[in-house]
């Protein structure tokens, strides 16, 4: 006995306790792997819910609301928002049994965020090639268009496939 109590068996991470009319006793965590899968897929959903319909929306405002420093608003917000998409993206890509279905939703759902997940790798660099035209040049070029347009179609097609 330590301390005048009785001494309990360590509890591991695969141990829960448990209390039944308070009486201490340790029972094996029952974990089953399509469990864990489906939670990992809901977090890839919520991460993405809100990198899509908040944060890449707010990068958009801040660069619209113009000022002296909209340009580094917008890349600091637009870059982690970039980041947090494609770690949520990482989950389903690593839990994922099949890559691609064709003719099914899943499919057609993993078809668009993995086009959606190489156009977030291609935008910035469209978005730092649209700056320094800007700079030099000192108004909009076919390359703004080329961004906002792109950034659009990116924004969107991640509103679908929150949809599917």
């Amino acid at each position: 006995m330590a301390h005048g109590r009785a001494m309990s068996p360590p509890i591991n991470n695969l141990t829960i306790l448990a209390i039944d009319r308070g009486i201490e006793k340790h029972e094996p965590l029952e974990s089953d792997p399509s469990d864990i899968r489906h939670f990992l897929f809901q977090v890839h959903g919520f991460i993405l819910a809100v990198v899509f319909t908040l944060a890449m929306p707010v990068a958009v405002w801040v660069i619209r609301l113009g000022g002296k420093s909209a340009f580094s608003r917008h890349w600091i917000v637009q870059i982690a928002a970039v980041a947090v998409a494609i770690g949520g993206m990482s989950i389903a890509l690593l839990i994922s049994k099949k890559w691609i279905q064709i003719g099914d939703r899943h499919g057609t759902h993993k078809l668009i965020g993995i086009f959606v997940l190489c156009s977030l790798l291609v935008q910035p660099c469209i978005g730092y090639w649209h700056h320094l035209a800007f700079i030099k040049l000192k108004r909009r070029t076919s390359i703004t268009f080329a961004h906002i347009l792109f950034g659009r179609a990116i924004i969107i097609l991640g509103w679908l496939n929150i949809a599917l």
